[in-house]
């Protein structure tokens, strides 16, 4: 996209965060964590974000409209949308966090593979919060933390399907 002159940054995180999704899921996770590194450094923030500044381009824009500048809001309205797009794509860098949480615990990084982890459960479609949690509590235990990795596994094992791969992971 770049080289062909359409620099647009909602453009090319919706395309990573999808590619490092892909890839996460077919067990490539070098060129997951490729593509997620680079949608995440795209991303501009969490839903809390994401929403406040879109709120913010929808004011300007009315702002705009109210002084008949029709050009900047149109600029500001095409500026909501994107940010709208972004807040659509978290469940998809949930992914993103994923892959970079794996290698992260991979090369030793405990605590930022936590964060990741942590953030992706927070991101993630309910149905892959199990999943997530059950990594969590993962690298707390690898950490040493068995409370907390006690404390996760205990809330995720209501929602565990029974005869799921997940099942058979936590022995259920």
């Amino acid at each position: 996209l770049l080289r062909d002159g359409y620099p647009q940054p909602s453009m090319l995180l919706t395309l990573r965060a999808c590619l490092a999704e892909r890839h996460l899921r077919q067990g490539d996770l070098e060129r997951a964590a490729e593509y997620a590194g680079s949608a995440l450094r795209l991303a501009r923030g969490g839903p809390a974000v994401l929403a406040e500044l879109t709120r913010s381009h929808v004011e300007v824009c009315r702002s705009h409209l109210a002084a008949d500048r029709f050009a900047d809001a149109a600029a500001s309205v095409a500026a909501a949308h994107d940010l709208m797009q972004e807040r659509a794509l978290h469940p998809a860098m949930a992914y993103c966090l994923l892959a970079r949480a794996r290698v992260r615990g991979r090369s030793g990084d405990a605590e930022g593979a936590l964060a990741d982890l942590a953030a992706a459960r927070e991101t993630a479609w309910p149905d892959d919060v199990p999943a997530i949690t059950v990594e969590l509590a993962a690298e707390y235990l690898a950490a040493g933390r068995l409370e907390t990795a006690a404390a996760l596994l205990d809330q995720v094992r209501p929602a565990v399907v029974a005869g799921t791969p997940l099942a058979a992971e936590l022995r259920l």
